[in-house]
Protein backbone atom coordinates (compact mmCIF):
# COMPACT_ATOMS: atom_id res chain seq x y z
CA UNK A 1 0.00 0.00 0.00
CA UNK A 2 2.90 2.35 1.07
CA UNK A 3 4.50 1.81 -2.24
CA UNK A 4 1.43 2.81 -4.15
CA UNK A 5 1.43 6.02 -2.46
CA UNK A 6 4.80 6.46 -2.69
CA UNK A 7 4.29 6.20 -6.70
CA UNK A 8 1.38 8.92 -6.37
CA UNK A 9 3.99 11.43 -5.09
CA UNK A 10 5.70 10.98 -8.37
CA UNK A 11 4.01 12.44 -11.35
CA UNK A 12 6.57 11.35 -13.67
CA UNK A 13 5.89 7.94 -13.37
CA UNK A 14 2.63 9.11 -16.06
CA UNK A 15 -0.53 9.31 -15.80
CA UNK A 16 -1.75 5.95 -16.33
CA UNK A 17 0.15 4.74 -13.82
CA UNK A 18 -1.70 7.39 -11.84
CA UNK A 19 -4.90 6.16 -12.55
CA UNK A 20 -4.41 2.83 -11.85
CA UNK A 21 -3.26 3.57 -9.02
CA UNK A 22 -6.33 5.35 -7.84
CA UNK A 23 -8.55 2.38 -8.84
CA UNK A 24 -6.60 0.30 -6.66
CA UNK A 25 -7.07 2.70 -3.63
CA UNK A 26 -10.63 2.97 -4.42
CA UNK A 27 -10.90 -0.91 -4.75
CA UNK A 28 -9.46 -1.25 -1.51
CA UNK A 29 -11.10 1.41 0.24
CA UNK A 30 -14.79 0.34 -0.91
CA UNK A 31 -15.32 3.34 -2.77
CA UNK A 32 -14.81 2.62 -5.88
CA UNK A 33 -18.42 1.29 -6.58
CA UNK A 34 -19.71 4.59 -5.77
CA UNK A 35 -17.30 6.54 -7.78
CA UNK A 36 -17.97 4.33 -10.62
CA UNK A 37 -21.71 4.84 -10.26
CA UNK A 38 -21.50 8.34 -11.14
CA UNK A 39 -19.44 8.33 -13.82
CA UNK A 40 -21.41 8.22 -16.75
CA UNK A 41 -22.19 5.55 -19.08
CA UNK A 42 -21.48 3.04 -15.95
CA UNK A 43 -23.15 1.52 -12.82
CA UNK A 44 -26.21 1.80 -15.29
CA UNK A 45 -26.73 5.72 -15.64
CA UNK A 46 -26.07 6.57 -19.16
CA UNK A 47 -26.14 10.51 -19.03
CA UNK A 48 -27.29 12.56 -15.78
CA UNK A 49 -30.78 13.75 -16.39
CA UNK A 50 -31.52 17.70 -17.36
CA UNK A 51 -33.42 20.02 -14.84
CA UNK A 52 -36.26 21.36 -16.11
CA UNK A 53 -35.93 24.30 -18.71
CA UNK A 54 -37.35 27.69 -16.50
CA UNK A 55 -39.94 29.44 -19.48
CA UNK A 56 -37.77 32.17 -21.25
CA UNK A 57 -38.88 35.23 -19.80
CA UNK A 58 -39.44 38.22 -22.34
CA UNK A 59 -36.67 40.49 -22.42
CA UNK A 60 -36.53 44.67 -23.66
CA UNK A 61 -35.72 43.27 -26.93
CA UNK A 62 -39.01 41.40 -27.42
CA UNK A 63 -40.73 44.76 -26.14
CA UNK A 64 -42.46 47.37 -28.49
CA UNK A 65 -42.37 50.86 -27.44
CA UNK A 66 -44.50 53.60 -28.97
CA UNK A 67 -43.10 56.17 -30.61
CA UNK A 68 -43.88 60.10 -29.37
CA UNK A 69 -46.03 60.74 -32.39
CA UNK A 70 -48.45 57.58 -31.27
CA UNK A 71 -48.33 58.52 -27.71
CA UNK A 72 -49.02 62.18 -28.87
CA UNK A 73 -51.81 61.08 -30.90
CA UNK A 74 -53.47 58.21 -27.87
CA UNK A 75 -53.14 61.30 -25.69
CA UNK A 76 -55.15 63.88 -28.01
CA UNK A 77 -57.55 60.62 -29.03
CA UNK A 78 -58.27 60.33 -25.48
CA UNK A 79 -58.71 63.85 -24.18
CA UNK A 80 -60.90 64.62 -26.90
CA UNK A 81 -63.23 61.26 -25.74
CA UNK A 82 -63.00 63.03 -22.32
CA UNK A 83 -64.34 66.30 -23.67
CA UNK A 84 -67.11 64.41 -25.38
CA UNK A 85 -68.16 62.23 -22.79
CA UNK A 86 -67.79 65.67 -20.15
CA UNK A 87 -70.55 67.85 -23.03
CA UNK A 88 -72.59 65.11 -22.76
CA UNK A 89 -72.81 64.59 -19.34
CA UNK A 90 -73.42 68.66 -19.52
CA UNK A 91 -76.08 67.98 -21.99
CA UNK A 92 -77.75 65.73 -19.77
CA UNK A 93 -77.65 68.06 -16.77
CA UNK A 94 -79.02 71.02 -18.72
CA UNK A 95 -81.92 68.81 -19.78
CA UNK A 96 -82.43 67.74 -16.09
CA UNK A 97 -82.85 71.16 -15.07
CA UNK A 98 -85.03 72.26 -18.19
CA UNK A 99 -87.65 69.08 -17.14
CA UNK A 100 -87.52 70.02 -13.57
CA UNK A 101 -88.45 73.83 -14.03
CA UNK A 102 -91.06 72.60 -16.73
CA UNK A 103 -92.69 70.40 -13.71
CA UNK A 104 -92.42 73.13 -11.58
CA UNK A 105 -94.41 75.29 -14.15
CA UNK A 106 -96.72 71.98 -14.89
CA UNK A 107 -97.42 71.88 -11.06
CA UNK A 108 -98.12 75.74 -10.78
CA UNK A 109 -100.64 75.15 -13.41
CA UNK A 110 -102.44 72.61 -12.23
CA UNK A 111 -102.77 74.33 -8.71
CA UNK A 112 -103.82 77.44 -10.01
CA UNK A 113 -106.68 75.14 -12.61
CA UNK A 114 -107.78 73.69 -9.26
CA UNK A 115 -107.76 76.99 -7.47
CA UNK A 116 -110.28 78.45 -10.06
CA UNK A 117 -112.16 75.34 -10.40
CA UNK A 118 -112.99 75.37 -6.77
CA UNK A 119 -114.06 79.34 -6.53
CA UNK A 120 -116.33 77.83 -9.74
CA UNK A 121 -117.80 75.80 -8.23
CA UNK A 122 -118.22 78.09 -4.75
CA UNK A 123 -120.02 80.93 -6.76
CA UNK A 124 -121.97 78.16 -8.78
CA UNK A 125 -122.93 77.06 -5.25
CA UNK A 126 -123.87 80.68 -4.65
CA UNK A 127 -125.47 81.52 -7.63
CA UNK A 128 -127.93 78.43 -7.29
CA UNK A 129 -128.24 79.03 -3.67
CA UNK A 130 -129.44 83.00 -4.92
CA UNK A 131 -131.79 81.11 -7.36
CA UNK A 132 -133.41 79.33 -4.77
CA UNK A 133 -133.86 82.18 -3.14
CA UNK A 134 -135.19 84.53 -5.86
CA UNK A 135 -137.61 82.19 -6.85
CA UNK A 136 -139.41 81.27 -3.46
CA UNK A 137 -139.77 85.10 -3.93
CA UNK A 138 -140.63 85.08 -7.50
CA UNK A 139 -144.34 85.71 -8.24
CA UNK A 140 -145.12 83.78 -10.98
CA UNK A 141 -148.29 84.21 -13.41
CA UNK A 142 -149.30 81.52 -15.15
CA UNK A 143 -151.27 81.94 -19.00
CA UNK A 144 -154.81 81.30 -17.04
CA UNK A 145 -154.40 83.87 -14.52
CA UNK A 146 -152.87 86.32 -17.46
CA UNK A 147 -156.33 86.75 -19.61
CA UNK A 148 -157.69 88.27 -16.02
CA UNK A 149 -155.24 90.13 -15.51
CA UNK A 150 -155.36 92.08 -18.76
CA UNK A 151 -159.27 92.89 -18.43
CA UNK A 152 -158.25 94.40 -15.16
CA UNK A 153 -155.22 96.45 -16.27
CA UNK A 154 -158.03 97.58 -19.07
CA UNK A 155 -160.28 98.71 -16.53
CA UNK A 156 -157.84 100.90 -14.22
CA UNK A 157 -156.15 102.04 -17.54
CA UNK A 158 -159.39 103.59 -18.16
CA UNK A 159 -160.10 105.21 -15.27
CA UNK A 160 -157.86 108.50 -13.73
CA UNK A 161 -154.69 108.03 -12.18
CA UNK A 162 -156.35 109.61 -8.61
CA UNK A 163 -159.09 107.18 -8.35
CA UNK A 164 -157.13 103.95 -10.01
CA UNK A 165 -154.98 104.87 -7.27
CA UNK A 166 -156.94 103.95 -4.32
CA UNK A 167 -158.59 100.89 -6.08
CA UNK A 168 -155.21 99.37 -6.65
CA UNK A 169 -154.22 100.19 -3.23
CA UNK A 170 -156.41 98.51 -1.63
CA UNK A 171 -155.61 95.00 -3.57
CA UNK A 172 -153.27 92.71 -1.87
CA UNK A 173 -149.76 93.80 -2.75
CA UNK A 174 -148.78 90.82 -4.91
CA UNK A 175 -152.16 90.94 -6.79
CA UNK A 176 -151.66 94.61 -7.27
CA UNK A 177 -148.14 94.20 -8.59
CA UNK A 178 -149.65 91.97 -11.00
CA UNK A 179 -152.15 94.32 -12.36
CA UNK A 180 -149.72 97.07 -12.90
CA UNK A 181 -147.31 94.73 -14.87
CA UNK A 182 -150.51 94.85 -17.32
CA UNK A 183 -151.18 98.09 -17.38
CA UNK A 184 -149.26 100.59 -19.46
CA UNK A 185 -146.04 101.87 -18.15
CA UNK A 186 -146.72 105.76 -17.91
CA UNK A 187 -150.22 104.89 -16.40
CA UNK A 188 -148.82 102.64 -13.92
CA UNK A 189 -146.24 105.04 -13.20
CA UNK A 190 -149.82 107.58 -12.79
CA UNK A 191 -151.06 105.70 -10.44
CA UNK A 192 -147.14 105.02 -8.34
CA UNK A 193 -147.26 108.56 -7.99
CA UNK A 194 -150.81 109.09 -6.34
CA UNK A 195 -150.03 105.53 -3.91
CA UNK A 196 -148.23 106.78 -0.64
CA UNK A 197 -144.31 106.31 -0.99
CA UNK A 198 -143.73 103.07 1.14
CA UNK A 199 -146.49 101.51 -0.80
CA UNK A 200 -145.00 102.77 -4.07
CA UNK A 201 -141.92 100.89 -3.12
CA UNK A 202 -143.36 98.06 -2.18
CA UNK A 203 -145.19 97.64 -5.41
CA UNK A 204 -141.71 98.58 -7.25
CA UNK A 205 -140.31 95.79 -5.40
CA UNK A 206 -142.74 93.15 -6.43
CA UNK A 207 -142.86 94.09 -9.82
CA UNK A 208 -139.11 92.72 -10.05
CA UNK A 209 -140.38 89.67 -8.55
CA UNK A 210 -142.82 88.76 -11.22
CA UNK A 211 -141.72 85.93 -13.68
CA UNK A 212 -144.37 85.35 -16.55
CA UNK A 213 -144.39 82.42 -18.44
CA UNK A 214 -143.59 82.36 -22.40
CA UNK A 215 -147.29 81.89 -23.11
CA UNK A 216 -148.54 84.35 -20.74
CA UNK A 217 -146.20 87.12 -21.92
CA UNK A 218 -148.13 86.73 -25.51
Amino acid sequence: MKAIIGKLAYPAAGVGAFAVALVVILALTGRLGAVLGRVPGIGGQTTAPEPDQPKPVPTVSTLRFFSSEELASMLKEARELKQKAQGEVNRLADEERRLGMLRQELQKERDELVRMQNELDTQRGELKKKELSLGERLIVIDQAEAAGLRRSALIYEAMEGKKAAPAIGALDRPQAAKVLSFMDEKKAARVLQELQPEVAAELMSLLGQLKLDQEARK
